[in-house]
């Protein structure tokens, strides 16, 4: 029999990876049973667990990775030369991705009795606040400000903005069909903005 190529193997992984997100942005994490995401990937039972041994535990924790990563990616794809507008943009795009919103929930909620989910998403979701940072403070340098002054200001410029995200994406996310989310963005703007006029720029 031909040994299957690494390719193939992680093709096959991501696969159920994703009919596991899909599964659990569904029904959550406790409500979705294994042989939804057997039945949702395509593949036989034997397969998923060869991969995923743990069963539902692995499979959680790799769906919180690849969900973060996600959101990474689409930190990094952000151009931070106008801060504000990123994140406006970052916001329009999560609230038009039902899946992915719905996802971050069920991780949230799961991970307040997962110890391993949680310290998985505090390592991935430490990495994203760090790029974010990373940029603020390239923003800011390049505007002018000093580089010590500007990092100290983007470390809390990036806690703002964190704090501003974990409260309006759940909202949007929960109660999507109540939630203005053109007024949500207004809000994010408005205190993005009074915080960005904080940055340690030359003035004058």
């Amino acid at each position: 029999m031909p040994k299957v190529s690494e390719e193939h193997r992680r093709r096959r992984r991501a696969r159920i990876v994703a009919a596991a997100m899909e599964c659990f942005s569904r029904t959550g994490i406790q409500g979705t049973p294994v042989t939804d995401i057997i039945e949702a990937s395509g593949m036989s039972a034997g397969t998923v667990y060869a991969h995923f041994p743990g069963g539902k535990d692995d499979l959680a924790v790799a769906a919180a990775v690849d969900t973060v990563r996600a959101l990474s990616e689409r930190i990094l794809r952000g151009d931070f030369s106008d801060p504000v507008e990123t994140v406006d943009a970052l916001i329009d795009e999560w609230a038009r991705h039902r899946p992915l919103l719905a996802m971050i929930m069920a991780l949230w909620a799961e991970a307040t009795v997962r110890p391993e989910l949680a310290r998985v998403l505090a390592e991935h979701v430490g990495r994203a606040h760090g790029t974010v940072r990373e940029r603020l403070t390239e923003w800011c340098v390049a505007a002018g400000g000093d580089p010590e002054d500007a990092a100290r200001w983007a470390s809390g410029m990036t806690d703002v903005v964190r704090t501003v995200l974990s409260g309006t994406l759940p909202r949007i996310a929960i109660w999507r069909s109540t939630v203005d989310i053109a007024d949500q963005r207004a809000t994010v703007r408005r205190v993005l903005t009074a915080e960005l006029a904080t940055a340690p720029l030359p003035r004058g």
